[in-house]
């Protein structure tokens, strides 16, 4: 699906500086719970296949789309809501999850890829 180029209106607001905050505050508060959690904050060479935990970090991340991808086909036929509310109220869930789960990778980037599967997954629900 091909998208047109984003328009601005008197919703629009900047992201980066928000996300840029958010994505700070996350890394000091993620450091913390590895302090009271082994003692010190994410060191290098400390015994850990550091692509594994990647690895199963991803894994996470795939099944939490997919848990997202099957609530919104739920919520469409829920409620009688536009695509526009629903895909608002997951984007809600994600900023909700990434801040459960701080180690998930929240970016603008990301935000627009999972817009997108949304936006198709919208079109194929009954």
């Amino acid at each position: 699906m091909v998208q047109q180029n984003p328009v601005t209106n008197d919703r629009s607001r900047d992201v980066t500086p928000v996300a840029e905050q958010e994505f700070v505050k996350a890394i000091r508060e993620r450091e913390q719970v590895g302090i009271a959690t082994y003692g010190v904050s994410l060191q290098t060479h400390n015994g850990r296949d550091a692509i594994q935990d990647a690895m199963e970090e991803v894994v996470d991340l795939w099944q939490y789309i997919v848990q997202i991808k099957m609530e919104a086909a739920d919520l469409k036929q829920q409620l009688s809501i536009d695509r526009d509310e629903l895909v608002e109220q997951i984007m809600g869930v994600v900023k909700a999850m990434t801040q459960a789960h701080p180690t998930l990778i929240d970016t603008t980037a990301w935000r627009t890829i999972l817009r997108q599967r949304i936006e198709a997954i919208w079109e194929k629900v009954p």
